[in-house]
């Protein structure tokens, strides 16, 4: 489940910041750029992402052990 969300995270939220950014012209900066600056959004999600992924990775590390 961990992994499912993890998954869900990157799709619904980390891919269309990722395509903000992408449609950016680096050149120029956005007037409301101070607004819509994706950086702090982007760390919060993948921060959340990654801690879930790490999550996941131990409880499956137990499960291994437990069964040994």
């Amino acid at each position: 489940m961990l992994l499912v969300t993890v998954m869900a995270i990157s799709v619904i939220k980390n891919v269309p910041i990722n395509r903000f950014v992408m449609s950016l012209d680096p050149a120029v900066r956005p007037d409301d750029w101070s607004r819509t600056d994706p950086r702090r959004r982007w760390r919060n999600w993948n921060l959340l992402r990654t801690g879930l992924a790490a999550a996941a990775l131990g409880l499956n590390a137990g499960g291994v052990l437990a069964l040994m």
